[in-house]
């Protein structure tokens, strides 16, 4: 799936709102267990629920569309302290 700029600035916002509903369709993972180098850079592999490593898998395999959107997201920890903070006040 072809993520533009706005319209990932749509998901992120609908990401953030199903978090904010504590939406069981939301799910994310922070245990990893691999990080290895490919031609394309770094491989990094991460722990989800079996279900959701089987869609992944046919999305890559089988050039599936699979039930899944499978994303990965990077936050700096300072950056994120920041808000955090802002929140409290």
């Amino acid at each position: 799936m072809y993520m533009s700029k706005s319209n990932g600035f749509k998901v992120l916002n609908a990401i953030v709102k199903m978090a904010e509903d504590d939406n069981k369709a939301l799910s994310m993972s922070n245990t990893i267990v691999s990080v290895y180098d490919e031609r394309r850079g770094a491989v990094v592999g991460f722990v989800v629920e079996r279900e959701k490593g089987d869609d992944v898998r046919k999305q890559l395999f089988q050039d599936n569309e699979g039930k899944y959107l499978a994303v990965c997201f990077f936050i700096e920890k300072e950056e994120l302290k920041k808000y955090l903070k802002e929140e409290e006040l």
